[in-house]
């Protein structure tokens, strides 16, 4: 074997273990791609799930915040209806004495 058989015999031998190592490399990149895709899925899926459940607390807040409105409205024309009632201006001298006694 001439030295320049043995110097194309080894450019060859590195081709082909670096066709081997681009092969392996390219093998990994579609597992790893694969992998990332089915992480963003499962993201997703939790990101939706959290949403979901972020939005149904909204909506009961919501509610709730509307409830306590409208209670807080019949509480003011309740107290209002008392103040403007007779009995409450007839007994306004005897809370003012009260008051004065109190304090």
């Amino acid at each position: 074997m001439t030295r320049e058989d043995a110097t194309q015999a080894d450019a060859a031998l590195i081709a082909a273990e670096a066709a081997k190592a681009a092969a392996a490399a390219e093998a990994r990149l579609i597992e790893t791609r694969a992998e990332m895709a089915r992480l963003r899925e499962t993201i997703r899926a939790e990101l939706d799930g959290s949403l979901a459940e972020a939005r149904l607390r909204i909506a009961a807040l919501q509610e709730e915040a509307a409830r306590l409105q409208a209670e807080t409205a019949e509480a003011r024309a309740e107290a209002d209806a008392i103040r403007r009632s007779t009995s409450w201006r007839l007994t306004a001298p005897l809370r003012a004495v009260a008051l004065r006694l109190r304090g």
